[in-house]
């Protein structure tokens, strides 16, 4: 009995779903079942040839078969099988043998969705209306839940396939986010920029407009946790920090967590050297700057590598901690540095709120895992805290 409508997904997952039931590339079936299956769904209309589908389904490695045709006829009753997991019988009535070859059955009703992505894509390019096209391009964004069949990504009739649709996502994702951000949109434009984010997660200018979307909706934590994704998800060298416009906006989000916390550019200001001699020893602020300047006097004579460690205790709930909290939070982060440091680390707090470290002999990326261990060991010692880490590395100037 045909019932309805087959649906199929084949962005970030192939799927088909029919009647209430789905079957999905998720499950332990043959890679080049689903192939199969999408290729003659991509080609449906038109009979495919035997020959064609065997030259795409062994593409990418050799036929190990010694009869092709065979092994094709094996991988189309295992590809009908898993239909008929759908409903009885549909496999046959889905794949149709033709004279020709293969054919898709174009009278049972389809929907495809990166057919529906192209369509709302074009209807926006066409649209007379701003609102008509934004509205259009919003849609076909949403519907880009990754890439074409990623499990298919080393198949190069997939392959090729995915990048064209990516590289159409990508165009209409930059029209449409400065779109977003005009008509005051906020949360359409994170939303949709945060699902962007996880398939281009180093992009800066997509992490700005995120971020920035984010502040305008007073969430800066959530601000804070765009950078910090895009700053700690790969080992950036010194020379290749985040742009200084994101890291603006994350001092900006850090500011409104804590009204009291300084951007590092004031932290360098406030640790420059005056005139004179410098200072002598021990964690007091003052000694800190104390050793900062020897530090940097060494850099400069011998050179090396030394990293200032800024980290900022703030509300795991977006507000300002209460002084009692704060109080507590800093001291019990005062005895986590002084447990996970080197011995020949040094730190000190700054602000009732920051907590400064000079990490000589470590790089950028060694300084971070030091930051990521300081914070994992602040979370374990300490559960229950109203407080949460928030760390940035830079060298010293």
């Amino acid at each position: 009995m045909e019932s309805g409508c087959l649906r199929v997904r084949t962005l970030g997952q192939l799927s088909l779903e029919w009647a209430g039931n789905r079957i999905t590339d998720g499950e332990n079936r043959s890679k080049k079942v689903w192939l199969l299956l999408a290729c003659l769904i991509d080609s449906r209309g038109r009979p495919v040839t035997a020959e064609e589908l065997t030259r795409i389904l062994w593409e990418a490695e050799p036929c190990r078969s010694t009869n092709p045709p065979n092994a094709l006829k094996a991988i189309l009753h295992r590809a009908r099988a898993s239909l008929d997991l759908l409903e009885p019988d549909l496999g046959h009535r889905l794949i149709l043998r033709q004279k020709e070859g293969y054919a898709w059955n174009t009278q049972i009703p389809l929907e495809v969705d990166t057919e529906e992505f192209l369509r709302l894509c074009r209807r926006g390019e066409l649209a007379g209306a701003a609102e008509e096209r934004l509205n259009s391009w919003a849609s076909a964004l949403s519907g880009y839940r990754g890439r074409y069949l990623p499990k298919l990504s080393d198949v190069p009739w997939a392959a090729g396939r995915a990048e064209g649709l990516h590289r159409r996502y990508l165009h209409i994702l930059r029209l449409t986010l400065p779109l977003l951000a005009e008509a005051g949109r906020w949360a359409e434009l994170v939303r949709l920029g945060q699902t962007a984010l996880k398939l281009e997660p180093w992009d800066e200018v997509l992490c700005r407009q995120v971020m920035e979307a984010l502040l305008w909706l007073e969430d800066p934590q959530g601000a804070a946790a765009v950078y910090e994704t895009l700053r700690d998800g790969q080992e950036h060298p010194p020379d290749d920090l985040p742009a200084e416009d994101l890291r603006a906006l994350y001092q900006e989000a850090l500011r409104r967590l804590d009204p009291q916390s300084l951007p590092l550019e004031a932290i360098h200001e406030r640790l420059r050297e005056p005139e004179g001699p410098g200072g002598a020893l021990l964690c007091s602020y003052d000694l800190f700057r104390a050793i900062y300047h020897s530090m940097a006097r060494l850099l400069r004579r011998n050179g090396g590598t030394v990293h200032l460690a800024v980290i900022s205790l703030t509300s795991t709930g977006g507000k300002p901690l209460s002084k009692r909290s704060l109080d507590r939070a800093a001291a019990n982060l005062m005895e986590v540095l002084r447990v996970n440091l080197r011995r020949g680390d040094s730190a000190a707090q700054c602000t009732s709120s920051q907590f400064l470290v000079l990490l000589p002999q470590a790089d950028y990326g060694n300084s971070r895992k030091v930051c990521t261990r300081i914070r994992r060991a602040f979370e374990q010692a300490y559960p229950h805290s109203p407080a949460q880490l928030h760390a940035s590395v830079e060298p010293l100037s």
